[in-house]
C-alpha cells in the first residue's frame, strides 16, 4: 500500500520523497463550511495525509492546523486582476498576500485557474512559498512526471488527475489504476464536487445556486458514481 503525502514534502533530489507515495489535493474554491468539513471527514477517518489549497478564512482553518497528515496552502484568484478589477488585490503581492493573511507561513500554492507566469511565481518564492502545483498534465498525455526545481529554484509539482476534467475524458484509464505508478502522482478534488458526488459539468452547473445552501444541494447529489465514490476509491 502506497504511502499519502503532502506537497510540501516532495525533494526533487530526493526521489523516496514522493516516489511510490500518492499526494491527495483539493482546491477549496470558497466552499461552505459543512461542504469542506464534510471532505475533511473523510480524509481524516482515513487517516490519509493530503494538502488543502484554502481560498478563504473560515473557523475550520484550526482544525486543520491541529492534524499534523494535513497541509494548508494557498489558492490565490488573479482572475480579477487579469481583468482590471482589484477587489482581491490591485497588485500580484496583494492578491497573494490577502490570502496569507489567515495561512501565514505555508509553503505550497496552487492559483485559482492554475494561473501562472514568471512574475506571479517570483512573487510566491519572494513571499516565503517553496512549492508550486500549477502544472496539470493529464495521465493519459503518457508522460510520466517528476518534480523539478525551476529556473528560480522553486518546486515544481504537476498533477495529473482533476475531478472536473475526468467527467467529460474518457481516455482515463481505471482509476485505481493511478496511484500505483511509480512517477509523481498528484490527484486534484475539490469539496464541492465530492459532496455532491459530481458525474458532470451540467450537475455541477444546475445546482451551482445552492452552492452555499448545504440542505439544497443534499436533495440533488448524484447516485451513482461520482466524484465522492473517486475519492473513496482511493483513500480506502
Amino acid at each position: 500500500m502506497k504511502d499519502f503525502g503532502k506537497i510540501c514534502e516532495i525533494d526533487p533530489l530526493e526521489p523516496l520523497s514522493w516516489q511510490n507515495r500518492v499526494f491527495l489535493t483539493f482546491d477549496v474554491d470558497w466552499a461552505h463550511d459543512e461542504i469542506l468539513s464534510d471532505t475533511l471527514d473523510l480524509v481524516e477517518q482515513a487517516g490519509v495525509s493530503a494538502t488543502f489549497f484554502m481560498t478563504h478564512e473560515t473557523p475550520l482553518i484550526e482544525r486543520i492546523y491541529e492534524n499534523e497528515k494535513l497541509e494548508m496552502g494557498i489558492h490565490p484568484n488573479f482572475n480579477f486582476l487579469l481583468q482590471g478589477d482589484n477587489c482581491k488585490g490591485g497588485t500580484i503581492n496583494e492578491v497573494i498576500e490577502n490570502v496569507l493573511k489567515f495561512i501565514p507561513n505555508c509553503k505550497s500554492v496552487r492559483s485559482h485557474s492554475i494561473t501562472q507566469s514568471g512574475p506571479i511565481s517570483e512573487a510566491f518564492r519572494k513571499l516565503g512559498i517553496t512549492h508550486e502545483s500549477n502544472d496539470y498534465i493529464p495521465e493519459f498525455s503518457g508522460i510520466g512526471l517528476k518534480p523539478w526545481v525551476s529556473a528560480n529554484n522553486m518546486i515544481k509539482a504537476p498533477f495529473s488527475w482533476t475531478d472536473e476534467y475526468a467527467w467529460d475524458i474518457k481516455k482515463i484509464k481505471d482509476f485505481k489504476l493511478l496511484s500505483q505508478k511509480d512517477n509523481l502522482v498528484i490527484f486534484n478534488f475539490h469539496p464541492i464536487h465530492v459532496f455532491i458526488n459530481s458525474n458532470g459539468s451540467e450537475l455541477y452547473n444546475e445546482l451551482r445556486k445552492y452552492h452555499k445552501v448545504p440542505s439544497k444541494l443534499k436533495l440533488y447529489k448524484h447516485r451513482g458514481y461520482g466524484t465522492r465514490n473517486r475519492l473513496l476509491d482511493l483513500i480506502d
